[in-house]
């Protein structure tokens, strides 16, 4: 392994000159320039140019014939046009980049008079001979014309291969990998790195409005060292810009219930259900072919009960519309009285098939501002912000067969902003350099519902036979507050055959959080006659709960990840049909240090970090014809260390938060619905968690990676 990282970073070394490839977030233009008799010609002179975007880059090919364009913004309407003395001028008109794109042409120069003129005409290639990895785009005519539930922009991405949802949370899952992903938006990191997983997370309506968006560039497999922080999958979103023509849209979505089935868990009942988006777009140029500016404001209002309903063989009858009496047993020394029985049916009942009240409301903003002052500088700059409210909204779906639409909500909600300011200057004609910054801040609060708790045990959670019927243990909450700044720099030339790029990425992320789960305390009850005997007229302090668990300490958790990156790769036009890219990356994350740990146990002070995360890329191409083209590659990929991990570390550790878990017969349980002031003195568990070294053979395998974290429980008085 050792030797072909040197063989990697040596050949990049030996290269004599560079350039970029399609950059995040942008599209690039490449090509070999021969004559008739399939000679290269050094010294053309290639112009790209979009007049709607006031976009004109000059490049000369190399003494291979080889030029490049990178950096460009993607879009429709591009022409090219390439001249040398002695030769027909040679000109294709009207051609498309996306996102992540380099458009490869075959230029081919016949002599004649300068004043001559070929005329191609622009056409999809049937295959793109230069692509060395799995990438698809979804464009703008998909976006725009393909039916989309809810207008989740971000679904569509669900269209391209080896991509799906992982059927559980409904996140978006690369060959079964759904927490290990990349989310970028014009090409800066938007990924929430707290659950690594898109912004905003599921429930909510949409982070990005769907009018606001060009294209999805999505890498599946084998994509460029250019990108990391995944070892799935990355999803490029590029937003609109303005044109030197004036463009507006106004959109106005409506949906009800009246064409949809009944939920299949629902006993035919179908809840009222309405949902209005309404929104309107405006660009154009401030300065023709200098300055141009593109907004969009959208607002949705959306009204979902959710059915709260109790299907439970111990609790309910077959279909959940009441609980049998023969469930409670009555006398005896196990047994409750028949007024405790009777309340304690009628607690659970006032629970059953109740529709909760549920709405959503969201706005979303986005405004971007693209100036080009010269050919050689052109500065872009924009900011979205969202804003999703949502009483009762925890839970999303439509039935609830545990409760939980009662017993496990709570009101939601989500504020996401994200910034990004991009400088793009022609160094040389062949040599181009990036700055990007990015602001990415993205909040989930949850505040609990304390309308939805049983006006007799208030905040308390408890379980009766598997069923929650008491109040959430996880509300109120923020988990998190996550802000990031990023800062990168690419810089690329062209010489020779080869297409090189180089680059630094630097990011910091600050994730807050602030929750005590299960601070109110919890009982769990194995049957209904159990509850009943402890639920009312108990004047005997009788204790008949399997368990009781409480947790004490800290709610407030400040986690600061930094980390910095760096790539080169090579692109190496072997022949007009065979090319080769081979590159390094170097991804090096600084974790923060437990500010509280257990003496005892000297791994809970810190947290193992690795310094060998070094991933080679190497992928190739080889076009047989037009229509048939071969690739092949091989990579090391690694995801991020999720906010998330770190904070079950911090909260394990034995200090920071600690739980009592007590049975009925241990001193100092108490008697439903109390719950303790204090656990100091109580017997409990203390659950240890910290980072622990691979072994020699897995050190081997995962190249030193700390590649999992140990935890172990330990009885004592807390």
């Amino acid at each position: 392994m050792h030797k072909l990282l040197t063989l990697c970073v040596c050949a990049l070394l030996c290269v004599s000159a560079m350039f970029a490839q399609a950059a995040a977030g942008l599209g690039a233009v490449s090509g070999t320039v021969r004559d008739a008799s399939g000679a290269t010609v050094p010294g053309a002179t290639v112009v790209v140019a979009n007049d709607a975007k006031g976009i004109r880059r000059t490049v000369t090919t190399t003494d291979a014939g080889i030029f490049g364009v990178p950096a460009l913004v993607p879009a429709s309407g591009y022409s090219i046009k390439v001249t040398k003395q002695g030769f027909n001028d040679y000109e294709v008109r009207d051609f498309e980049i996306n996102v992540g794109q380099t458009v490869d042409f075959r230029v081919g120069l016949q002599v004649g008079a300068a004043t001559a003129k070929v005329e191609v005409t622009a056409e999809a290639p049937m295959v793109e001979e230069t692509k060395t990895g799995v990438t698809s785009t979804v464009g703008k005519e998909q976006i725009d014309d393909l039916p989309i539930n809810g207008r989740r922009v971000d679904s569509f991405v669900l269209m391209t291969p080896a991509v799906t949802n992982d059927g559980e949370f409904g996140l978006i899952s690369f060959r079964g990998i759904a927490m290990g992903n990349a989310f970028l938006t014009d090409g800066n990191d938007t990924t929430n790195s707290f659950y690594n997983e898109n912004a905003g997370r599921t429930r909510i309506g949409s982070q990005l409005s769907q009018d606001a968006v060009q294209e999805f560039q999505v890498l599946s497999n084998g994509f460029s060292a250019e990108f990391g922080r995944a070892m799935g999958g990355v999803i490029n979103t590029v937003t609109k810009s303005g044109t030197n023509d004036t463009h507006g849209t106004g959109y106005w979505f409506f949906r009800n219930r009246t064409l949809e089935a009944a939920d299949r868990y629902s006993g035919g009942v179908k809840a009222p259900e309405w949902r209005h988006t309404a929104g309107a777009s405006v660009g154009g140029p401030l300065k023709k072919d200098k300055i141009f500016y593109f907004v969009n404001f959208d607002y949705s209002n959306r009204n979902f009960p959710a059915l709260n309903r109790i299907l439970n063989n111990a609790l309910s009858d077959p279909t959940g519309n009441f609980i049998p009496a023969s469930n409670c047993t009555i006398g005896g020394a196990t047994g409750a009285t028949q007024a405790q029985c009777t309340a304690a049916i009628n607690f659970i009942q006032k629970q059953m098939n109740v529709v909760v009240p549920r709405t959503y409301n969201q706005e979303l903003g986005f405004a971007k501002i693209d100036w080009r002052p010269t050919e050689r500088h052109s500065f872009s700059f924009d900011l979205n912000a969202m804003r999703w409210v949502s009483p009762h909204g925890i839970q999303t779906q439509a039935v609830l067969t545990s409760g939980n639409a009662l017993a496990n909500n709570g009101n939601s909600t989500v504020q996401d902003k994200y910034g990004k300011a991009l400088w793009t200057a022609v160094v040389t004609p062949n040599a181009v350099n990036e700055l990007r910054f990015g602001w990415f801040k993205d909040r989930l609060s949850d505040p609990a519902s304390s309308d939805l708790w049983p006006a007799e045990t208030g905040p308390l959670y408890f379980t009766v036979a598997g069923t929650t019927v008491g109040a959430a243990q996880a509300y109120p909450r923020t988990y998190p507050s996550e802000n990031r700044y990023q800062l990168a720099d690419n810089y690329s030339l062209v010489k020779g055959a080869h297409t090189v790029k180089f680059g630094v990425d630097f990011q910091t992320t600050l994730d807050w959080t602030n929750q005590l789960f299960n601070g109110s305390g919890a009982y769990s009850y194995s049957n209904l006659t159990n509850f009943a005997r402890d639920f009312s007229g108990n004047t005997g302090g009788v204790k008949s709960y399997t368990s009781f668990t409480q947790q004490f300490g800290n709610p407030i958790k400040q986690l600061r990840t930094t980390d910095i990156n760096f790539f080169a790769q090579d692109t190496w036009k072997l022949s007009k049909r065979f090319t080769f890219m081979y590159g390094v990356r170097y991804e090096k994350a600084w974790l923060p240090e437990p500010t509280l740990s257990d003496p005892n146990w000297p791994q809970t002070g810190s947290l193992r970090q690795s310094s060998k995360n070094f991933a080679p890329r190497v992928s190739l191409s080889y076009a047989l014809d037009d229509r048939t083209v071969i690739r092949a590659g091989y990579g090391m990929f690694y995801a991020r260390i999720h906010g998330n991990l770190l904070d079950t570390i911090f909260l394990g550790n034995g200090k920071y938060q600690t739980g009592i878990s007590l049975s009925p017969s241990q001193a100092g349980a108490p008697v439903f619905p109390n719950i303790l002031s204090s656990g100091s003195g109580l017997p409990g568990n203390v659950l240890m968690r910290y980072f622990r070294p691979c072994s020699q053979s897995l050190q081997r395998i995962q190249r030193g990676r700390d590649c999992r974290y140990w935890s172990i429980a330990a009885g004592e008085s807390v």
